[in-house]
């Protein structure tokens, strides 16, 4: 129900997604901001990030699954065990929008909408404060997290088997791949008799 439901609904357009990573709240609580003068203007309370809802939302939908709450002090782990889901929402997002780049990258032409605003360069001037983060970035930090250079996964883009090795896979633990082989061949025999 998890992987046929849940998921499918909440990374729904996810690989378009820019995502704000946990690691920042670790090391910044409060973001202050301070006038050019030194006076403090005000402080705001550092944000909730993205990936931190969907870890609280994921893990909220796996304990309502088996029927425990946070109160009976059950670890996350112990959850993902229990409802035998291997791969977080996060690494989901991830692989689909590596998914996306190397189709944009290595199989889209060049005057498609999303090569296009890939590619582009808007002009003008960019507002004051800490910028939006922008999917490239994304990307990058995707890439930084497997140890893979940029430029050398966009030069594997072009080979579609080394794209695939680079890019991270969905576990299937439930035999899907077989049952899908298994049902070709019954159609094949099918047809044949």
């Amino acid at each position: 129900m998890y992987k046929a439901l849940v998921v499918p609904t909440l990374a729904y357009g996810s690989e378009c997604w820019t995502l704000i990573p946990v690691l920042h709240e670790l090391f910044h609580n409060f973001s202050v901001k301070v006038h050019s003068t030194g006076r403090l203007i005000h402080a705001v309370e550092g944000k909730k990030e993205d990936e931190r809802k969907l870890h609280s939302l994921e893990m909220n939908c796996l304990r309502r699954m088996i029927g425990v709450s946070r109160r009976d002090r059950i670890q996350n782990t112990v959850v993902r065990e229990r409802t035998n889901v291997a791969e977080s929402i996060i690494e989901e997002i991830r692989r689909r929008r590596l998914s996306w780049f190397g189709h944009i990258i290595s199989r889209m032409e060049i005057d498609r909408l999303p090569a296009r605003a890939l590619y582009c360069h808007v002009t003008g001037e960019r507002s004051q404060g800490t910028q939006a983060k922008k999917w490239i970035e994304n990307i990058k930090e995707d890439f930084e997290l497997r140890n893979i250079q940029f430029k050398d996964a966009v030069a594997s883009c072009k080979d579609r088997t080394a794209w695939r090795q680079l890019q991270p896979h969905r576990h299937h633990d439930d035999g899907r791949e077989k049952k899908k082989k298994e049902k070709k061949k019954k159609a094949y025999h099918c047809i044949c008799i």
